[in-house]
């Protein structure tokens, strides 16, 4: 099979595109068979399979760098864990850890037995296939086997343990053109990452790469397109991926992404985001600050779930779903928020609304300090949304608001806000959107500087203002 028929054998399915993608970064051109070249890549690659870190009684703040193990050997129980082999997170396959089936089909460089790679190497590419492609006539291609090995074995793809206890491993494969996914794949292979460093974690080495094999990796699957927007937005702060990965930055944000697993793992979509292009250089602040709003919970998963929704869809009733989850946010949510409600809504309502969520968010700092025996912060808080949701007017919302707000220390609402508060009055803005538009920026943490005062709260510290007025105040948070 020629270039041109292996572009039309992946033309619509992503595992064998991303296969034949990576293939042509690592150099083929189209000057002989793909099943040849196909071949002598996946020779190559399984020299990138294994890790190993020598096996010896570390301290608890150990680390250091794992050594690949460029021959691995197909002799089961040998290279396992206990012998300090490890199996790099960007193998999507269970059998690497037990039966070895895919090292003794590549023994020798060539699949053993029948001289086929069997499906069962590679994640099921029928379930993402679109059209006429199905099960069967994917399988019925050597070329399209190998392509999928290639996509299972590269480390050249976003990659991450997504299930520590099952030692589950997923990618995240974006559903690209073959000349995009080309550019994203040189992009990718050029782009910083944890390498092969390791650290010890519950008394035993771990790679580092575990938790994602890129820099600026998210800290869940959960975020998905702005994670891995974030990601690229960071790489092109760098010189020299700067003209890529800004050009990428676009494309991405309008594509759809697959989280794949291994075989038994059912393959995951996530829509296009186009909206985000515009705020990629925001996404990588948001996503390493999320975390904050997440351990003020029991559990993170329904919050991240819930925030990349708003953040994919950016729609009212994601937005409903996301402000269902009573949290603090950190200030870098603040841009995403402000970039939806400008969608459909006068800039200079949003300001005064941001203005008025603000005052009211650092009276209730306020407040709380000097009750810190009797109510916390997230008590008044709370307090306020519940005046705001149980509003049955955009009169009645201003007068019971107002009115509480003026109790609190610093109370009453600077002139700033009164822009908002008019056209809620005047029934100029959707009552239910006036709410959830002021219950974003309420929930929106404050910036203290606490280098004057040991004695910060979870949610941001009770240290003095520093170079911003009272009115001003906001939570300290990274970046």
């Amino acid at each position: 099979m020629d270039r041109s028929e292996a572009e039309e054998l992946a033309s619509d399915d992503i595992i064998l595109r991303y296969g034949l993608a990576e293939l042509i970064s690592s150099g083929y051109q189209g000057g002989g068979p793909v099943e040849e070249a196909a071949e002598k890549r996946i020779r190559e690659l399984k020299s990138a399979i294994r890790a190993h870190v020598e096996p010896r009684n570390y301290s608890e703040d150990a680390s250091g760098t794992a050594s690949v193990v460029t021959d691995p050997s197909p002799e089961k129980g040998l290279e396992v864990v206990g012998n300090g082999y490890h199996v790099r997170p960007h193998v999507l396959n269970t059998d690497l850890n037990g039966q070895h089936t895919v090292l003794t089909a590549l023994e020798n460089g060539k699949p053993k037995g029948s001289g086929k790679l069997l499906q069962r190497y590679y994640p099921h590419a029928s379930r993402l296939s679109v059209g006429k492609k199905n099960a069967a006539n994917v399988k019925a291609a050597e070329a399209a086997r190998k392509l999928a090995f290639i996509t299972t074995l590269t480390p050249h793809k976003p990659s991450r343990i997504v299930d520590p206890e099952e030692d589950a491993r997923g990618a995240l494969l974006p559903s690209l053109p073959l000349e995009d996914l080309v550019q994203f794949i040189d992009v990718f292979r050029e782009a910083p990452g944890p390498g092969l460093r390791w650290h010890m974690r519950g008394g035993k080495p771990r790679l580092n790469e575990r938790d994602g094999n890129f820099a600026s990796s998210p800290p869940t699957w959960a975020f998905s397109t702005v994670g891995l927007l974030a990601a690229v937005s960071d790489w092109s702060e760098e010189a020299e991926y700067d003209l890529q990965a800004r050009e990428l930055i676009g494309k991405l944000s309008r594509s759809r992404l697959f989280l794949v697993g291994e075989s038994d793992i059912t393959p995951r979509s996530f829509d296009r985001a186009p909206h985000l292009e515009t705020l990629a250089s925001e996404a990588g602040k948001l996503v390493r600050n999320a975390w904050r709003a997440a351990d003020q919970l029991t559990g993170e998963d329904p919050f991240y779930f819930r925030l990349h929704r708003f953040l994919t869809q950016f729609d009212w009733h994601s937005l409903r779903q996301f402000l269902s989850v009573r949290v603090t946010y950190p200030p870098q949510f603040e841009p995403f928020l402000t970039g939806f409600f400008l969608q459909d809504m006068d800039p200079d309502v949003i300001a005064a609304a941001k203005a008025a969520g603000k005052h009211a968010n650092s009276c209730c700092y306020y407040a709380a300090r000097e009750n810190d025996s009797y109510k916390s912060k997230e008590t008044y808080l709370d307090e306020l949304e519940g005046i705001i949701t149980s509003a049955d007017s955009g009169p009645e919302l201003l007068a019971r608001l107002s009115t509480q707000v003026g109790r609190l220390p610093k109370g009453d609402f600077p002139e700033s806000a009164e822009p908002f508060f008019d056209a809620l009055n005047a029934g100029e803005i959707e009552l239910s959107r006036a709410k959830n538009v002021l219950r974003s920026y309420l929930r929106i943490g404050a910036t203290f500087d606490n280098s004057h005062d040991d004695s910060s709260s979870g949610d941001g510290g009770s240290g003095s203002p520093s170079d911003v007025s009272e009115d001003d105040a906001q939570f300290t948070y990274q970046d």
